[in-house]
């Protein structure tokens, strides 16, 4: 509800909303909020840095502290800064936006950071319009977003006539496999369970399933579900097999014949499977961790290329009415 009233208080200065997230244009600086931790809010501004800069968020937040009393934190996405704000009822919402920016749009003049004058897509100049690209609200060209989007529309055809779901199989089980080796390592090596490294197995599997060109439907997100869930077998298996050559004097032969034994065994398998309780817990949750990433269909991709389409606008910095453009006026007549 908070987040509608912020957001609704910067719809007269232009902005838009779309879900989460809140964007637009402030006197030539491309911004958006978005929720983070509740009751603070990312205010994300369109710049061209250098990402491995470690001490320019130091700097700014600095900065913007001298100018505002307010320490703001500050990460560095290279093509976007960070800054994490809050807001309160004392005073209007777009009065504390407007405070905000004026901190920091100082902040950013001081460390010789101008706003993004160039396509988040190409790189090239004059970016026309703005659009939600690559995580944030970005300067674009109209052309380099309808391109992609048209590009992205006709790889979901393709996949759709010539998606498998057999190489689809055999990219995700061998994404499965790959996924599996962080936590086995950690199981057996350092015999301690760490359950972000669960997360892995479907994220990679499902990345498995789509370079192999696997039919992406709903049948995608329940073979990633289901070899998920067979990695803690998988887990289970290698660990035996690494267990029996270090306490019994047999070689990697042996340990597998034995294990192999042990797991087409009806009884062995139970075992395995009632003996692994919090590693499928754990699983459910590298799942959940993962969850964005398996659902990935050609339905939902779509979904998402039209709501990446309909944050398409205009960039005011190149409008001939803009305030951007007295705004740069003003400072140049300054200095």
């Amino acid at each position: 509800m908070k987040s509608n009233a912020i957001y609704s208080s910067l719809a007269p200065m232009g902005f838009i909303t779309a879900g989460q997230l809140c964007m637009g244009s402030w006197r030539g600086y491309t911004v958006q909020l978005r929720p983070y931790n509740g009751q603070y809010y990312y205010l994300d501004v369109a710049v061209r840095v250098d990402k491995r800069d470690k001490s320019l968020s130091k700097n700014l937040r600095r900065r913007v502290k001298e100018l505002s009393g307010k320490g703001l934190g500050c990460v560095n996405g290279g093509s976007h800064l960070s800054f994490v704000v809050s807001f309160n009822k004392k005073s209007p919402y777009q009065e504390q936006f407007e405070n905000y920016m004026q901190a920091i749009s100082s902040a950013l003049r001081q460390e010789g950071i101008s706003p993004a004058d160039s396509c988040a897509v190409c790189g090239g100049g004059t970016p026309d319009s703005l659009c939600f690209y690559d995580s944030s609200y970005q300067p674009v060209h109209s052309a380099c977003i309808r391109s992609s989007l048209e590009q992205a529309r006709q790889d979901i055809e393709q996949n759709k006539l010539n998606g498998s779901y057999l190489t689809g199989f055999i990219g995700a089980f061998l994404g499965m496999i790959v996924g599996s080796l962080p936590s086995i390592f950690t199981i057996v090596v350092l015999e301690h369970i760490y359950a972000v490294l669960f997360a892995l197995v479907p994220m990679v599997s499902a990345y498995g399933y789509r370079k192999f060109n696997g039919r992406m439907d709903k049948l995608s997100v329940v073979f990633v579900v289901l070899l998920s869930f067979v990695s803690v077998i998988v887990m289970q298996f290698v660990s035996t097999v690494i267990l029996l050559m270090g306490e019994l004097p047999m070689d990697a032969g042996e340990a597998l014949a034995l294990s192999a034994q042990l797991l087409l065994n009806l009884e062995g398998l139970m075992l395995i499977i009632t003996s692994s309780g919090s590693l499928f817990l754990f699983m459910l949750l590298g799942i959940f961790i993962a969850w964005r990433s398996v659902i990935q269909t050609n339905s939902g991709s779509l979904k998402n290329l039209e709501g990446l389409g309909s944050t398409l606008r205009p960039n005011p910095a190149y409008s001939p009415e803009s305030d951007s453009n007295s705004y740069y006026a003003s400072e140049s007549t300054s200095e």
